[in-house]
């Protein structure tokens, strides 16, 4: 079967669908490039669409698929390309290779269950190129990821930014407001001392006060220290002084109060002897009353 495009054919041998693995469908293509003279084509690319969009997948890297040749004679020419099988299972799709500026259709592949041998280095080659493939997506997803975060922390220290000088300009303004109602306090405060002293001068002016009599001054005689110790030594003198001697005294005459006075024993003596004559008084009429 040949597939034309300009003057150049591609004699399909085989076109078969393999079970890859890990979600991988893998195609491999056979045939020979034909063309009415010798030409070099450029690199071969399998072309996969569902009627909506395509995709062009690259040939796996260790499979024969280099850049092809045509010539009259044919040049043989084989490639493997890996293919999500997602994508095949979207429904109808249409096959095609393009080489440089050549474009030729493929039938559909034959399908060929996979069997439990080992995979082909063909089939993990391809493997590897879709994990790779699938990990180039995802590197720069995460870059993507990362541009919108750092635009976003960016926007969140600007907002905070922001904020702070909101909240400084809230307490300005509350101390400017706190200053206002003191100094407003203040003047409340003048304006009220004004108006009192304003009223106690039309009262004074009104009402004249009358001035209070002064309290009599009240003069009470006391006597000196000088004059205490004299009176004390005159009594006490006079209460010592034996009846004969004052009896012996001139008439008229007065015991100065200025004398010495006795000693500490004549003293004692005169109470002992006072004391003497109370107790035998009161035993004396203590016996009168008995008998």
């Amino acid at each position: 079967m040949s597939m034309t495009s300009a003057t150049v054919e591609f004699e399909v041998e085989s076109f078969e669908q393999v079970a890859g693995g890990a979600g991988l469908a893998l195609l491999r293509v056979c045939g020979r490039w034909r063309s009415e003279a010798a030409v070099e084509l450029g690199p071969a690319v399998l072309v996969v669409g569902d009627g909506r969009r395509s995709r062009r997948l690259e040939a796996v890297r260790d499979s024969d698929g280099g850049s092809p040749a045509a010539d009259p004679e044919g040049c043989a020419w084989s490639a493997a390309f890996s293919v999500p099988e997602r994508l095949l299972a979207r429904g109808p799709v249409e096959f095609a290779l393009a080489a440089g500026e050549v474009t030729v259709k493929l039938p559909a592949p034959s399908v060929e269950p996979g069997g439990d041998s080992a995979p082909s280095p063909a089939e993990v080659a391809a493997e590897r190129d879709e994990l790779a493939f699938h990990l180039r997506e995802a590197l720069q997803a995460r870059a993507e990821l990362q541009r919108q975060l750092e635009a976003e922390r960016e926007a969140r220290e600007e907002l905070t930014e922001r904020l702070d000088e909101a909240v400084e300009a809230g307490i300005e303004l509350e101390r400017r407001l706190a200053s206002e109602r003191e100094a407003r306090e203040a003047a409340q405060a003048h304006a009220a001392e004004l108006e009192e002293r304003l009223a106690e001068g039309t009262g004074e002016a009104q009402e004249p006060a009358v001035a209070e009599p002064a309290a009599p001054s009240r003069a009470r005689p006391w006597l000196g220290p000088e004059a205490r110790r004299r009176r004390a030594v005159a009594l006490n003198q006079a209460r010592l002084t034996p009846r004969a001697s004052r009896r012996g005294s001139a008439p008229g005459s007065r015991p100065d109060p200025t004398g010495p006075m006795p000693p500490d024993w004549q003293v004692a003596l005169v109470l002992m002897g006072v004391g003497f004559l109370v107790v035998v008084l009161i035993l004396s009429e203590a016996i009168f009353k008995v008998f």
